[in-house]
């Protein structure tokens, strides 16, 4: 199912964002707001997959 393959891939997506967060003070502001607005979409998409 190509709609679960996508979601399980944005999962991953998340983690390496989730990742970048947690190292977050060697991250430049930009960085950070530019990884925080990705988790929302991210978010976003996999809620409306279901």
């Amino acid at each position: 199912n190509i709609m679960i393959q996508t979601t399980s891939a944005m999962c991953l997506t998340c983690a390496c964002l989730a990742n970048l967060r947690a190292i977050n003070e060697y991250v430049p502001w930009l960085v950070r707001i530019i990884v925080s607005h990705q988790e929302v979409i991210c978010n976003l998409r996999i809620w409306q997959a279901y």
